[in-house]
């Protein structure tokens, strides 16, 4: 490298397109569409009237559309348009439309606006127009001749009024957030108010009081809402944001910032392999991969915020895989944090502060790269039979009694958790909490009414209550292989009951089989086995996209798209039985890896000794029995089938191609099948085998661990070494043995690895998460193309929709995303995933590939082929860099020209004549509206 002398020249070459300003060309048309009711036009004609509403009739109608209109979010079109163009229609338009809204809306002097609701002084509307749409439109327009002195002294007066009648009408939640945002900002970038200041200081006291009265310990926003949570915590960073970049950060309350991490902490136990995070309440499943990047800005000391949304390549590994948080009520059982990982969510939380859903013991899971159990989800706020049901617990994965759902909106105690917030676990509240190395528990209880099915328009009184029935769901998490799920209900007086236990599937095809199970599978990705257990043998039926009312088998972001209904058609399983004063129900939830298949036969087993419930499987004939024990009187010796403990919960089993899988929960001692698992004092432990002579042993208290075990050869002293957090070993643990038992002190919360072989747990496990951890490599065929001179004045555009084939996945063509050309594809997720065109190239030449596409993913990789093989290796994993979004309500699009190794446009040589472009699926998801085989000198 030398440094630039006189005469040098550097060069710069810059691609363009055309901005795209046919939004914003519709808003001056005065008809157009709000945010994302693309189906729902509106014809203002010369003025906008701002209390107007296209969506007033039939089941969809909703308030939405018109406070979507008042938050001004069609600005951004406009001033994007402005801002890219310099076409000054679209400044005037802006003009126009704000010294309208602020003629024909004066202030309100009496009321807040919220309720009644008032289309202009709705405090959510008016601080997100502050924080907003108002900020961002006169900073890009406010140098345009439209923007006259008249026109920013107006604007400005009323963004005077808009932040006093915030400060006088405080409200609660996340519109507080908003509001207080609105208010900030105003005091931030409008300091030539004399009150700015003291609008400041007000609205940094209220979001410093959210932090501690509406963001429970645990870390999430008291309304229990994934996309509310990350609003609110997204607004809390703006504070940071606007204030260091105005010089303004000695204002911030010192420990403001910590406050934060919390939140972010949260986002990291419940996030998904794929960068997601499981929704609940009103909000859906969203990516979660950006906002604890930016924790990772904000906290550099808590580089595990970064290591679940890498697969582990970057940071540091969290404390511990699974995850209890008691005041949010959530809990999650994981059996790592790489691609293959295994996750359960069990939400047995208060009912929220606002934005609830009947969904009290629901569980959701995702395993092997995909949601398996999924729910309904969130759709519009509406009056339509789906959003009655999502609303209610049979979109969830929990259970109804005598077709009758939850109701907890009628008891506001359920609400919100007691204060203080100080203590470890919430006052009062019943769920239990265990978890080992090997081994998660949990167990919760609904106590509430029930109540049969009620569209938003049933006429009448209200139906009956149901109240004095109880559901108590206990969770046991064999590791890593699967979950045991144990229902028990009870009813005071006794008296005849119907139980209903459902389960929404993310699956192509379901089936009943024998013993009341159902099997999920689909052709390239993961399934899942629900096999009942036990003495109670329910009946199990399936639903899928049931449209009459009331709806079942639906969610709103996962399965088979229906024409015209805004949700997706899912596989249901509803496991029914009868009961009488109490019953239970025990299903084995069993993921299975694509192209791995399942079966177990149940075994009802008496118990021998003691009083509970017993319940066992077999994988395959000629296998002994594994054991299932629920122990009624904890400190009892319960014996069913050859098992025996003393604990709460035990399970024991020798599984085929496994080994050993021994579970104790709050006791002593689980013995059986030649094993012996020992622990003094009681607490929970595993012993989990990690192949022929390996077994992991742990316990999450400190004392006296022991072990006995059929498969070490007589004779042989197997050797005890502590794990790290990465499974390698730390030191040996001094152990004796005597009378075939080896025994240990042992740490609380350390595996310890007992080995009389060769291997090791780091060998057998470690490998397996590593390798899923991995960039996906993909085996392609690499042969270079015969040079060509460039293909001058040639450009070849083929829609993303116009695919000739794919193999490894199925893509969904919609007409719905923002500002796509005609139609495009989303649901590109899996790696292998591969979508091929035939395209006939009319010259000769040396092409350049562009590609119009979207995508939230951080990890998004294609590899690009023409004719079966890559013509370079570098083309074997694009990156597709980040976008932002889906374009689901606003253009998230993006030109990408496929670079080569120097990161100049590759060269594609093409002879003339068809030729097959085959694109596939590296790492992530990403949409595709168009790609484009051009000049390589020339736009695309």
């Amino acid at each position: 490298m030398r440094v630039g002398r006189p005469g040098d020249r550097l060069e710069i070459t810059v691609a363009s397109a055309l901005p795209d300003t046919r939004r914003a060309d519709e808003i001056l048309t005065r008809t157009f569409t709000i945010g994302g009711f693309k189906k729902h036009p509106y014809a203002f004609g010369e003025r906008i009237d701002w209390s107007a509403n296209a969506m007033t009739e039939g089941e969809s109608r909703t308030i939405e559309w018109n406070a979507q209109l008042n938050r001004h979010f069609h600005f951004a079109d406009l001033y994007g348009a402005y801002w890219t163009s310099g076409d000054e229609r679209y400044a005037a338009e802006l003009a126009a439309q704000m010294r309208g809204w602020i003629e024909d809306n004066p202030v309100l002097l009496m009321r807040s606006g919220n309720s009644p609701y008032h289309h202009a002084w709705e405090t959510l509307n008016t601080g997100i127009r502050l924080h907003n749409t108002w900020p961002e439109t006169l900073a890009r327009c406010r140098q345009s001749p439209a923007f006259t002195d008249d026109v920013i002294i107006l604007v400005m007066k009323s963004v005077a009024e808009q932040v006093r009648h915030l400060l006088r009408h405080p409200s609660r939640g996340n519109w507080l957030t908003a509001e207080s945002l609105g208010v900030y900002t105003s005091g931030v970038l409008y300091p030539e108010f004399r009150d700015a200041a003291a609008w400041r200081a007000q609205a940094l006291e209220r979001l410093y009081r959210q932090l501690d009265e509406e963001v429970y310990p645990d870390g999430m926003q008291f309304e229990l809402a994934l996309g509310y949570n990350t609003w609110v915590l997204s607004e809390f960073v703006q504070v940071l944001r606007l204030a260091r970049l105005n010089g303004l950060l000695e204002e911030v309350p010192a420990d403001y910032r910590s406050r934060l991490a919390k939140m972010y902490e949260y986002l990291m136990k419940v996030s998904r392999p794929d960068g997601t995070a499981f929704g609940l309440n009103d909000a859906g499943d969203a990516n979660v991969r950006r906002l604890l990047i930016d924790g990772f800005d904000l906290f550099p000391e808590r580089a595990d915020f970064v290591y679940p949304v890498t697969l582990g390549r970057t940071g540091r590994a969290p404390m511990s895989d699974s995850a209890a948080m008691p005041y949010t009520g959530h809990y999650v059982m994981r059996t790592g944090w790489d691609a293959a990982a295994r996750l359960l969510h069990l939400d047995s939380g208060p009912f929220g502060a606002g934005h609830q859903h009947e969904d009290k013991l629901s569980m959701l899971v995702y395993a092997h790269g995909r949601p398996l159990l999924v729910e309904g989800g969130v759709v519009m706020y509406d009056r339509s039979r789906w959003r009655t049901y999502v609303l209610q617990t049979r979109s969830h994965n929990t259970v109804m009694i005598d077709g009758m759902e939850q109701h907890r909106r009628a008891d506001r105690d359920s609400y919100v958790r007691p204060r203080p917030w100080t203590a470890p676990t919430p006052d009062g509240d019943e769920t239990r909490w265990a978890s080992a190395d090997g081994v998660d528990w949990c167990e919760g209880w609904y106590r509430g009414a029930y109540r049969p099915y009620r569209g938003f328009d049933a006429a009448g009184p209200a139906p009956a209550l149901l109240e004095g029935v109880s559901h108590r769901r206990g969770v046991l998490f064999v590791k890593p292989d699967f979950w045991i799920v144990h229902d028990t209900v009870q009813a005071e007086p006794a008296g005849p009951h119907r139980a209903e236990a459902l389960f929404h599937i993310h699956a192509e095809t379901a089936e009943v089989t024998a013993g009341g199970g159902v099997i999920a599978t689909s052709a390239k990705g993961p399934g899942l086995l629900l096999q009942p257990i036990g003495a109670t043998v329910p009946s199990a039926s399936l639903v899928d996209g049931q449209g009459d009312e009331p709806v079942q088998g639906w969610s709103r972001q996962y399965g088979r798209v229906v024409e015209g209904v805004p949700m997706r058609a899912v596989p249901t399983a509803l496991l029914s039985w009868p009961w009488d004063g109490h019953g239970d129900l025990v299903t084995v939830l069993w993921p299975t890896a694509p192209g791995e298949r399942v079966s177990l036969s149940p075994a009802a087993l008496p118990i021998t000794a003691g009083n509970g419930l017993a319940a066992g499987f077999q994988v395959a004939p000629g296998d002994s029995v594994a054991v299932y024990l629920r122990n009624d009187t904890p400190g009892q010796r319960l014996e069913a089938g050859g098992g025996a403990t003393d604990g709460e919960v035990a399970f024991l089993g020798v599984l085929p191609g496994k080994g050993l899988r021994a579970c104790l929960v709050n006791g002593r001692s689980l013995e059986g099948q030649g094993v012996l698992l020992r622990l003094e004092p009681a607490g929970t432990a595993a012993a989990t085998a990690w192949g022929e002579d390996v077994i992991v042993v742990a316990s999450d208290v400190a004392g006296r661990l022991a072990l006995r075990c059929a498969a070490w050869p007589a004779g042989t002293t197997p050797r005890v070494q502590a794990l790290g957090r990465d499974w390698r070993p730390t030191g040996s643990a001094e152990a004796s043995l005597a009378d075939g038992i080896l025994s240990w002190n042992a740490q609380a919360g350390v595996a310890y690895e007992v080995a009389w072989g060769t291997g090791s747990a780091y060998a057998r496990r470690a490998p397996e998460a590593l390798a899923a951890a991995g960039r996906p490599q993909l085996d392609f065929t690499v042969r270079a193309l015969a040079e060509l001179p460039a293909a001058r004045g040639q450009r070849l555009r083929v829609q993303a929709e116009d695919f000739s084939g794919q193999t490894g996945g199925e893509v969904e063509v919609t007409a719905d995303k923002v500002d796509a050309v005609g139609r495009s594809f989303l649901h590109w997720d899996q790696p292998g995933h591969a979508v091929e065109y035939n395209v006939e190239i009319p010259v000769a030449g040396a092409y350049a590939l562009t590609l119009r596409y979207c995508t939230a993913d951080e990890q998004a990789r294609r590899a690009i082929l023409v004719d079966g093989a890559l013509p370079d290796a570098s083309l074997g994993a694009c990156n597709l860099p980040w976008t932002g979004g889906w374009s689901s309500t606003a253009s998230d699009w993006r030109l990408m020209t496929v670079p080569g190794a120097d990161g100049k446009p590759f060269r594609f040589h093409l002879t003339a004549g068809r030729h097959t472009l085959r694109l596939v699926n590296v790492q992530g998801s990403a949409n595709l509206d168009w790609l484009s085989l051009h000049d390589p000198d020339q736009a695309p």
